[in-house]
């Protein structure tokens, strides 16, 4: 069964599970392929090749095979399924991985005529390569019931008879095991002083269980990593938002402050304000002077004689308005032009125009330049 919502967000990440079996239990075969366009998949040859061999129909055996790469041919091995006790098979639908011990040296990379061999409480196991890669034979032999180190020796012995010449000998002091890894792709398996890395896809063919029981069990870990990686992103939002309403929190803080001390230096600011805005109106009184007449006497040098000029006003320092008066109403817009071509003229503006007892009224506003009019010298 798989874990629990609650285990899998309490314990994290489940570390892989993997159960190695008796080697004793199995026998192994190097079986060749066919790898022509019209073969059936390799599953299926192995399969058939498994029947050929066992005395016992396919469906009454946990069986499974390792391929190197592309390879030309395949160790396959099988047990039956009634050698397995009950209590055997407690934990492998929660597993995930499930093969003989030796399967842990297949992956790993032994020179041609290497013979690798290990004891277990029952059993002497031995791997040969021939060449490098794929081993070609895996011998399994019994130990005596209870057995000495002469027992031991004399199977061992046997063995060693049996394999023929064997160019490099490794003898490792006890049976591989699951190492700890972080890899999620693989597995790792400790051999003596070496560590074996099993690929996941690899590792996957080597698995003896029912393919029904592996398809659940996979679909099953799917689950589990979709609510597991659902759970750390939920705890991430939850996190990014922590952080956020912690950080409006301190902004806030700050906001305040800074509203207080703007409250506080108010009245000092619109001192200073008022201070600069009163010594630059006393600097304009002091330096610079209103020059009236100059801008008449700029207006009157454009100005066509039918027009007559009734009030005079001035805005600052650079703005006239003049409220005038004429019988032909074509000359305002002459005059208008006028003004606007003269040098000291910034912009000139055209208001309130009327008509009435044969007079044009209008407002005219001009709006010189600055330091361009000059006082005029007495």
């Amino acid at each position: 069964m798989s874990k629990s919502l609650f285990e899998l967000f309490r314990a994290g990440a489940l570390a892989p599970r993997v159960v190695l079996l008796p080697d004793l239990f199995f026998f192994v075969r190097s079986v060749p392929l066919e790898t022509g366009s019209e073969a059936t998949s390799v599953a299926e040859q192995l399969e058939l090749a498994i029947e050929g061999m066992a005395p016992f129909p396919v469906a009454q055996l946990y069986h499974g095979y390792f391929r190197l790469g592309e390879g030309a041919s395949a160790l396959a091995f099988a047990a039956y399924r009634r050698r397995f006790q009950q209590e055997q098979t407690v934990g492998w639908e929660e597993a995930d991985l499930v093969m003989p011990t030796f399967c842990a040296l297949l992956a790993d990379k032994a020179e041609p005529s290497t013979t690798c061999l290990y004891f277990t409480d029952d059993a002497c196991t031995a791997l040969v390569w021939d060449e490098a890669g794929l081993p070609a034979r895996v011998l399994v032999r019994p130990l005596p019931e209870t057995p000495g180190e002469a027992e031991r020796a004399a199977v061992r012995d046997a063995m060693l008879r049996e394999i023929g010449g064997t160019v490099r000998l490794i003898e490792l002091p006890a049976p591989p095991r699951v190492a700890e890894t972080s890899d999620e792709d693989g597995f790792a398996f400790v051999a003596g002083d070496r560590t074996v890395r099993f690929p996941k896809a690899s590792a996957a063919a080597c698995d003896v269980r029912p393919r029904e029981d592996l398809a659940r069990h996979r679909r099953g870990q799917k689950r589990d990593r979709v609510l597991w990686r659902s759970l750390v992103g939920a705890g991430v939002v939850l996190a990014l938002l922590a952080v956020g309403e912690i950080a409006l929190g301190i902004g806030w803080g700050f906001e305040k402050t800074r509203r207080a001390k703007v409250v506080v230096q108010r009245p000092l600011v619109e001192r200073i304000s008022n201070a600069q805005a009163l010594a630059y109106r006393i600097d304009e009184l002091a330096t610079k002077r209103l020059l009236p007449f100059e801008m008449l006497d700029a207006i009157g040098s454009v100005r066509p004689k039918t027009i007559q000029f009734t009030k005079c006003t001035t805005s600052g320092l650079d703005v006239m308005r003049i409220d005038a008066q004429t019988s032909n109403a074509g000359d305002v817009a002459g005059f208008q032009s006028a003004l606007a071509r003269l040098p000291a003229v910034d912009h000139v503006e055209i208001g309130d125009m009327s008509s009435r007892d044969r007079l044009t009224r209008f407002t005219l506003m001009v709006t010189f330049k600055l330091n361009v009019l000059k006082p005029a010298q007495s």
